[in-house]
């Protein structure tokens, strides 16, 4: 092996210098002047493919000892001066600056490490950083694991150790910035939060296949891609809406009527489409979600179907009292106040005269939608270093142009969002309500109140006392105590059969005939004079039949103790009850006879002649008819009778009297 100095030395013990001691003073008087203690300069002019090191150390320890060995120590950190730069090791290179591998297996005294960085500093410095001012599409920093089965962690942060504190509300185990301002951070806690926390830019969670958990005993697992779990929840927003779609370009706040399948429409009041619900503004959930149209050209609209929502109102039925039901107005997509029976959507939460645009609950709960970020530049102080590049850049090469730090001030003008929210909304609250003209020709108001979502058939309050009172369990006479009023008009609706209406009885006040009506009294007027011309017999009281029977049985056995045969027959009326010609026929057929004729039948009032004459009309022509039939109508079939007993020898004579 050829070479230009060779040293070689064996048995050295320890404190002694094998090789090379150098000792060099620098007092240079120049600014900017460079001095060396070693300067090499190699030259690489090979024809073929080769390897030049500039410099190599070969070491080999096959002791057993735990020994400390180091290739090459530099210590640049002797004395006290912290002006300027002061490197132990700079590399330049085309492909590896500084080039660090490990086999990994001496880790008796410490844990190996393919690089190893240490901050002893207190308040500034990294102990590790990746720098870059010409990168573009590449990666800054890359950890990349090959072949081998992995089973470790790709990246572990293991802070507060060995007595040390990481619980500080400052503390973060991440924070991403973008041009100094945080947009993802994970305290030490664990709380994370994306987005700069202000509207100027959105910032979003993208589960494309997964599941999230959350859960309040330690443990959750996120078993269903797809699907977030967790012990409750909770939305800003007070709506339940599902996701339709429309030609229509519709505003939140409007109520639409189904089309079909999943196709909304506007609402009008012309149409026979079922209403559906309001387009929601800010829904809680939102279901349906990826759902699409089966429709070209149709738009997404969230539908309100439960919840608290914003809803245009009109004043076409006059002004809006909170607890007023919605229907839908003339104006199509807009409601009103509800003053007839009807489908309503909803439940008014808020008075609407039609002054304002906006009510003060919609003004509350989402005038946030209606205030623009407002920007503006504001004067902050930082620190300089954080936007130098040569801060952080760390320097050249010697022999390069160094780098020439920013005239940065200490004071940094930054574009910050402002906070004008109150200003805005006490504005939007002084908007005049919208004026529209109904199909009439009507000027109406045009608002938003807040309104509870509740399809439901409304009726009003005449109807529905109506229907309670159809319903309700029957307290009427005869009543089962179950029984309504319902299922008795349903019981006489089917006895109509052929348009003849069967019933047991009819009791009432007053019958009607067409335009005649007439009351109790006329009717038993009515019914006593046609007795009296046409024979029509009057069925007796029950009660006063029985005391008439036993009042005849009574005269007939007085009769028969007079011994006249006039006891069989019935008593005759009073002249004066309308019957006095039929009885003077009996009368005059028994003179016709012979005086025992008579006599029986005086024995017949005879026996009866201790009872005062019955004031009933009824009864007194119901015996009256049935002692004579009227002589010029066909006489009733008379019912049958059982054979009476053979009469005794004094009730014959009169009997036969009686029939010659």
């Amino acid at each position: 092996e050829s070479t230009s100095f060779t040293i070689q030395r064996t048995g050295i013990l320890g404190g002694e210098i094998g090789g090379i001691k150098q000792y060099h003073s620098f007092a240079n008087t120049a600014s900017g002047s460079i001095a060396y203690a070693d300067n090499a300069y190699l030259l690489n002019s090979s024809t073929a493919t080769t390897t030049l090191v500039g410099k190599i150390i070969r070491i080999e320890d096959s002791t057993a000892f735990g020994n400390t060995v180091r290739g090459l120590e530099v210590q640049a950190q002797r004395g006290t001066n912290t002006r300027g730069e002061n490197t132990a090791l700079s590399g330049f290179g085309r492909t590896f600056g500084v080039r660090g591998a490990t086999e990994g297996d001496a880790g008796d005294t410490f844990v190996p490490a393919g690089v190893f960085a240490d901050l002893r500093g207190t308040t500034q410095g990294n102990a590790l950083r990746a720098y870059s001012g010409t990168i573009t599409t590449s990666s800054l920093v890359q950890l990349f694991q090959d072949t081998s089965a992995f089973t470790g962690t790709g990246l572990l942060m293991n802070f507060g150790n060995s007595g040390g504190s990481f619980a500080s509300t400052s503390s973060k185990f991440i924070d991403l910035k973008n041009s100094g301002t945080s947009k993802f951070t994970v305290t030490a806690q664990g709380t994370t939060t994306i987005g700069d926390g202000t509207t100027a830019n959105m910032a979003g969670l993208q589960i494309g296949y997964g599941g999230l958990c959350v859960d309040n005993d330690g443990s959750c697992t996120a078993s269903t891609t797809g699907r977030i779990t967790s012990v409750s929840s909770a939305s800003g927003n007070s709506d339940l809406a599902e996701m339709y779609f429309s030609s229509d370009n519709l505003m939140t706040g409007e109520i639409v009527a189904l089309h079909g399948g999943l196709t909304i429409e506007r609402a009008e009041e012309t149409g026979e489409l079922p209403l559906l619900g309001v387009v929601s503004t800010k829904p809680g959930v939102v279901m349906g979600y990826d759902d699409t149209s089966l429709v070209p050209g149709e738009v997404a609209f969230p539908i309100a179907l439960k919840g608290r929502v914003p809803v245009r109102l009109s004043t076409e039925n006059g002004p809006i009292k909170k607890g007023d039901r919605i229907t839908l107005s003339s104006v199509p997509g807009v409601g009103m106040k509800a003053t007839e029976s009807g489908m309503t959507v909803g439940i008014a939460l808020e008075d609407f005269d039609g002054d304002t645009a906006y009510s003060a609950g919609y003004l509350n709960q989402f005038g946030d939608d209606l205030v623009k970020a407002r920007l503006q530049p504001r004067s902050v102080e930082t620190d300089v270093r954080t936007q130098d590049g040569c801060s952080y850049g760390g320097g050249g090469a010697q022999g390069e142009t160094p780098c020439v730090k920013e005239k940065v001030s200490k004071v940094k003008v930054e574009t910050v969002v402002v906070d004008n929210r109150t200003e805005v909304l006490a504005e939007l609250a002084q908007v005049e309500a919208e004026t529209a003209v109904t199909p009439e020709g009507a000027s109406v108001h045009i608002g938003q109140v807040i309104m509870f979502v509740d399809l439901d058939h409304h009726m009003i309050a005449r109807e529905g006392d109506l229907l309670k009172e159809l319903f309700a369990t029957s307290t009427l006479e005869n009543g089962n105590g179950t029984e309504t009023l319902w299922d008795r008009i349903q019981t006489l609706a089917q006895n109509f059969v052929d348009g003849v209406l069967k019933v047991a009885g009819i009791k009432t006040d007053e019958l009607c005939v067409g335009s005649v009506c007439v009351d109790e009294e006329t009717f038993l007027q009515m019914v006593q004079s046609a007795t009296a011309v046409g024979g029509v017999e009057t069925p007796p009281d029950p009660d006063e039949s029985l005391e008439e029977d036993t009042e005849e049985e009574d005269g007939n056995a007085e009769g028969d103790g007079d011994g006249g045969s006039g006891g069989d027959e019935e008593a005759v009326p009073p002249p004066d009850e309308g019957v006095g010609e039929e009885s003077g026929q009996t009368e005059g057929e028994g003179d016709g006879t012979d005086a025992g004729g008579v006599e029986g039948s005086t024995g017949t009032e005879g026996g009866a002649g201790d009872e005062e004459p019955s004031d009933d009309p009824v009864s007194e022509e119901g015996e009256g008819g049935a002692a004579e039939e009227n002589p010029s109508s066909e006489p009733d079939p008379e019912p049958t009778q059982e054979p009476e007993p053979e009469p005794s020898a004094a009730d014959s004579g009169g009997e036969g009297t009686e029939g010659q």
